[in-house]
């Protein structure tokens, strides 16, 4: 199941909005994302319903606050049905930064997450100069995987401001195709996009979502931080897995945002639809 909790990872960070590249004026190891003004809104949440090999698996919740001085992102996630009984996992992340000069420049990033009663915990803390403060408990050691330099996770962004990107780039440029550098506080990697073409999601009982999207495509690219050779939870295939996420415009106010998620993962498909969208209330 811990290859469906990394696509879920990836599929919570995809619940969200905005950036694309770096910004002029920042120091040239920062990323900052470019904002379109247009793109600033009132808080919006939205729910997905994440289903994992055939069953309910997951419910995932996000809150995206833009202002024209700073943005905030939180997500959560926990485990339903079978799933929940074998896995019994919970998570909840939060991205926090700048909104200047017409860019997301973050500052904060942390998660919680527990399997099984057993927690996890990540800060981030980014600066200026591109370098970031990471905290994380358990420690690197007991988790028996290869560090990650600091100069590695120079210049990276946190997962949610990473994806914010990609979304963005739709709305300003009209394609999904970059490459963003992302750091966890564990591990480092890349996330390539391309774009996958104008599609059609149909109707379906699972989504509140049908009609036009633009289908996005990406890989997950390793980079430091994962488990030493000849750990269990390996996969040579993960290179070479290709993601797939359908955006459109739900929300007035903010970039095109997730209406669909596919990803193959070692034990099963993982599928996650929109099942409720809009602006919070007051």
């Amino acid at each position: 199941m811990r290859a469906g909790r990394g696509a879920a990872t990836l599929a919570l960070a995809w619940c969200l909005g905005a950036p694309g590249a770096l910004q002029a004026e920042a120091p040239s190891d920062v990323a900052v994302a470019p904002v379109a003004p247009g793109a600033l809104g009132a808080p919006a949440e939205l729910d997905y319903q994440v289903y994992f090999g055939g069953l309910k698996a997951l419910a995932l919740a996000a809150e995206i606050d833009l202002s024209s001085a700073r943005y905030r992102v939180r997500l959560s996630a926990h485990t339903e049905g079978l799933i929940d009984w074998i896995v019994d996992w919970t998570a909840q992340s939060a991205s926090e930064g700048l909104v200047a000069g017409g860019g997301l420049q973050p500052e904060r990033h942390t998660t919680v997450s527990t399997v099984r009663g057993n927690r996890r915990d990540t800060s981030l803390a980014f600066h200026r100069d591109g370098s970031i403060d990471a905290s994380v408990e358990p420690p690197i050691e007991a988790d028996d995987r290869e560090p990650v330099s600091a100069e590695q996770a120079r210049g990276a962004l946190d997962p949610i401001s990473a994806v914010l990107i990609a979304a963005h780039q739709v709305a300003a440029q009209g394609s999904c195709d970059q490459r963003v550098k992302v750091f966890d506080g564990r591990r480092r990697y890349d996330l390539e996009f391309r774009d996958g073409g104008p599609a059609t999601v149909p109707p379906s009982e699972y989504s509140s979502f049908s009609g036009a999207a633009t289908l996005c495509l990406f890989r997950y690219i390793k980079i430091a931080g994962y488990e030493k050779p000849g750990g269990r939870w390996g996969n040579p295939h993960d290179a070479d897995r290709v993601y797939r996420v359908w955006l459109a415009p739900i929300v007035a106010g903010l970039p095109p945002l997730p209406v669909r998620i596919e990803a193959e993962g070692t034990f099963g498909d993982l599928i996650v639809h929109l099942v409720e969208a809009g602006k919070r209330a007051g």
